[in-house]
């Protein structure tokens, strides 16, 4: 149960960071509201990636089900977060292009 909600909370804390730049560049033109929603992605990603070694390695919870458990949240959340962003940046104001 422990390693569901560690596993859980980092991708979780992962998605939230990586909504920042997409959120941010809602008024911006269209290429750069894309180049957002890409640096988002890898925000999430590394920021995922760095919290789980940090847990994984750091301290004497279950490795395996905390790896497991942050794989596929991340996984859940990235599926609904893109989703989700592009039906938003397609609904932003578009550029005269």
């Amino acid at each position: 149960m422990l390693g569901m909600l560690v596993g859980v909370g980092i991708a979780l804390v992962g998605t939230l960071a990586g909504l920042v730049p997409p959120l941010l560049s809602l008024n911006q033109p269209a290429q750069q509201r894309q180049q957002a929603l890409l640096l988002g992605m890898g925000a999430r990603f590394l920021i995922t990636l760095v919290m789980l070694l940090a847990i994984v390695l750091g301290t004497p919870v279950d490795r395996l089900s905390v790896a497991i458990w942050t794989a596929l949240a991340y996984l859940v959340l990235l599926a609904v977060d893109v989703a989700a962003l592009a039906n938003l940046l397609n609904r932003a104001p578009r550029s005269a292009s």
